[in-house]
């Protein structure tokens, strides 16, 4: 009985798919319709997910036909021999599809064409030299070279996020596998491939240092080839042509605009930002394709999205402000960024403030134009605070805006005038060499512009305190630890042009500092930092 049964239920399916959705028995039975080929797709999948990367089939069947096929599935419409779609005994085309296309092909069944692809990638990606033999393992492509074979691959998955595409299966009926579900199966499973891909063709941003993004080499694929690198070059090239950026970008505004918007948009924008920030074409792209208008950019930087995907566009906005002062000056006067930037400051976890006080000091890297705004909204109390903060990173990228707020005029000094204490405390009780750095640096700029600050820099301790941060190059053991001290020795090079700092140095042992560095660094800066300063303080014989 069950054997019939399972019989009659593969029966009426496979009849079901030559039946048109206006049928009165498809309405009657009520089963959804799927194409011929949905099945065997469907099965391929899961088989290829639940296939160990170290088994013995593995390696043979990414060298069968199987990817070319893929590849021919995903290609495949319905044309006549005059390249028209056929019109399926007249029932006409739904959303955009033919209907005699939808009899072997549903959505559903791209879908698990897509899982298929990606499956094959990411049990790629995980193999190592380790897991199978050597003579195999060299033979293996890496999944940017996997991608790469099937012919128009990339450009057919890139299709498939098309926003008329997206919309013509969504605006199919459930009936023909359509619908808002599928559509979004279909991309979601798209942007997996691309992402699996793209983990070893895309370079990956790694914790900056001064405030600006520092990325890492590309990785290369199973065993470092030349190939391996060579293909994730072609990889990049081909997604950039496709514009996958931009398509990525729209994914992400429809997905926040929708229900479960959070967990709808993180995926591809995670990947935009990705490629975005490993890559200065997929950033330029990023910014045309409207990455940097204020309406996207107040959704992706909403408070109450999830921390993790306020970073990574905090990352790719502060990287697109260091690359180009056009980017930074779009980001001031075009998508007023001050006001979100305020609550960011202020936002409960420590990753969203480090990286919004990261963005603060890029947007005014290159002039001081974000000057006023900040002004007005009060962001200089907001850095203040973050340089007293208990995170590290915090504090020491507060310490990072806060230098470059001072750094092109003296509009913001009397705000900055906080700042003195905190500073001082970070110079001389932070751990971080690269915090004690980017204090010292503001505390050099808070002088570079006027006088008026510098009886408050002598009166917080902020100007002995510099000089107790160069006493210490003698003790230091390596140029990671000696470059805090370079760079006190440079803003006290900066204070010696005023007569209220100069008595101050004078009158200290800090002159002894100097002979002493003069006579006895191995570091050249060091030694022409310290002429400098035994210049300006008239120590010179």
């Amino acid at each position: 009985l069950r054997l019939l049964f399972f019989f009659f239920f593969f029966l009426t399916r496979l009849l079901l798919c030559a039946i048109p959705s206006s049928s009165s028995l498809f309405t009657l039975l009520g089963v959804s319709r799927l194409g011929l080929l949905d099945p065997p797709l469907a099965a391929l999948a899961r088989a290829l997910s639940a296939l160990p990367p170290n088994h013995s089939l593995f390696p043979a069947l990414l060298q069968s036909p199987l990817w070319g096929a893929l590849a021919h599935v995903l290609a495949w419409r319905a044309v006549d021999s005059e390249g028209e779609y056929d019109d399926d005994e007249g029932v006409g085309h739904v959303g955009g599809v033919s209907p005699f296309e939808l009899c072997w092909l549903s959505p559903i069944g791209r879908a698990s064409a897509v899982a298929a692809i990606h499956a094959s990638l990411l049990k790629m990606s995980r193999l190592t030299a380790t897991q199978v033999a050597g003579s195999v393992a060299h033979a293996l492509p890496s999944a940017a070279e996997l991608l790469l074979r099937g012919g128009p691959m990339i450009e057919l998955l890139t299709g498939h996020l098309h926003g008329q595409v997206i919309s013509e299966i969504g605006s199919l009926p459930p009936a023909r596998g359509g619908g808002s579900q599928p559509a979004e199966v279909l991309s979601r499973a798209v942007v997996h491939v691309f992402v699996t891909a793209c983990s070893t063709a895309v370079a990956l941003p790694t914790e900056p240092t001064d405030g600006a993004s520092e990325i890492q080499g590309p990785s290369r694929g199973i065993g470092g080839s030349a190939a391996a690198a060579a293909a994730q070059a072609t990889l990049q090239g081909r997604l950039h042509a496709c514009e996958l950026v931009s398509h990525l970008l729209r994914l992400s505004s429809a997905a926040a605009d929708g229900t479960n918007s959070e967990e709808r948009s993180e995926l591809p924008l995670s990947l935009t930002c990705r490629l975005a920030l490993g890559s200065e074409p997929f950033a330029h792209q990023f910014a045309q394709a409207g990455g940097l208008s204020r309406s996207f950019l107040q959704r992706m930087l909403a408070a109450s999205n999830a921390p993790s995907a306020i970073v990574d566009v905090l990352l790719t906005l502060s990287h697109l402000a260091r690359l180009s002062a056009e980017h930074a000056h779009s980001l001031i006067e075009h998508a007023h960024l001050a006001a979100t930037l305020g609550a960011l400051l202020r936002h409960q976890a420590g990753g969203v403030r480090a990286k919004a006080c990261n963005l603060v000091g890029n947007l005014c890297r290159h002039s001081g134009s974000f000057y006023a705004e900040m002004k007005v909204q009060h962001l200089v109390a907001h850095l203040v605070h973050c340089t007293r903060h208990d995170d590290a990173s915090t504090r020491k990228f507060a310490a990072f805006a806060i230098g470059n707020a001072a750094f092109h005029s003296d509009l913001l000094y009397p705000d900055l005038r906080e700042a003195l204490t905190p500073l001082r405390l970070i110079v001389l009780n932070d751990a971080d060499p690269k915090a004690r750095s980017n204090a010292a640096g503001a505390l050099g700029n808070l002088v570079r512009n006027s006088a008026s600050l510098c009886e408050e820099i002598v009166s917080t301790g902020a100007l002995h305190a510099l000089a107790a941060l160069v006493g210490e190059w003698r003790s230091v053991r390596s140029d990671v630890e000696l470059q805090p001290c370079k760079i006190a020795l440079f803003s006290l090079g900066s204070m010696c042009s005023y007569t209220a700092c100069r008595d101050a140095l004078l009158a200290a042992e800090f002159p002894r500092t100097v002979e002493a560095i003069k006579a006895g660094a191995r570091d050249e800066v060091l030694r022409k930092y310290a002429q400098r300063v035994e210049a300006k303080l008239g120590l010179e014989n």
